[in-house]
């Protein structure tokens, strides 16, 4: 359960960090 709970807590700051890093890349086209 420890482990399945990080990695959903890994999932969630990676596809923040991916849609942080499509938002400056739209930003700055």
């Amino acid at each position: 359960v420890k482990v399945e709970r990080l990695l959903a807590r890994a999932n969630l700051l990676i596809t923040r960090d991916i849609e942080w890093a499509n938002l400056m890349l739209g930003f700055e086209q």
